[in-house]
């Protein structure tokens, strides 16, 4: 009788146990998990400056080729005072995925032995409306804009006795050494965001 006793207390606690565990499992919240990966493109930022890959260096000088066409009184491929010739900067932002911004600051090198160079006016592509230039220039490219222009800079060396810094001695010393022409071109492109 005690094991009859000892046999239906085990039976009721096994019973107890598979409710239990039965009752856990229906109030159990529910609970889930997964794993997985995600494939996200990243944006291109891939500008060019004359044919130049900006992101491989942050000089491109060399780029950077004035054109002085000559008259009857200047030859070609010189500069001389009221001389004026031009130089390119062709941007092609085609392999980029963003909207940016130029800015553009030009001005005369400290190393140039030559202080009265200008920037009178500049064009844009093949348009022929002339913009003036005061000393910086600021562009916006949306997204879907156009990325690949030329802006084309017309350069002079500026020989009006009211606005020179240089006189026609200077001027002279300069050529008479060798001295040099330098534009400083700095051009600062930036991601826009909202």
């Amino acid at each position: 009788m005690i094991i009859k006793k000892k046999f239906r207390l085990l039976l009721a606690l096994i019973a107890l146990f598979i409710c239990l565990s039965s009752i856990e499992k229906t109030y159990a919240k529910y609970v889930t998990s997964a794993s997985g990966n995600t494939d996200i493109t990243i944006s291109r930022w891939n500008i060019k400056l004359n044919d130049f890959d900006i992101t491989n260096g942050s000089s491109f000088s060399n780029a950077i080729v004035p054109t002085f066409n000559g008259d009857e009184y200047t030859a070609a491929g010189i500069i001389a005072p009221s001389s004026e010739g031009t130089f390119d900067i062709s941007i092609d932002g085609s392999e980029t995925d963003t909207a940016y911004s130029l800015d553009f600051d030009i001005g005369i090198s400290e190393n140039s032995d030559v202080k009265d160079l200008v920037i009178t006016k500049y064009t844009i592509d093949d348009e022929p409306t002339e913009y003036t230039y005061n000393g910086n220039l600021i562009a916006d490219f949306m997204l879907n804009d156009n990325k690949v222009i030329t802006y084309h800079f017309f350069i002079k060396w500026n020989d009006d006795e009211e606005t020179q810094t240089m006189t026609n001695a200077d001027d002279t010393t300069a050529a008479y050494n060798n001295g040099k022409a330098i534009m400083a071109v700095n051009i600062k492109i930036t991601q826009l965001a909202n």
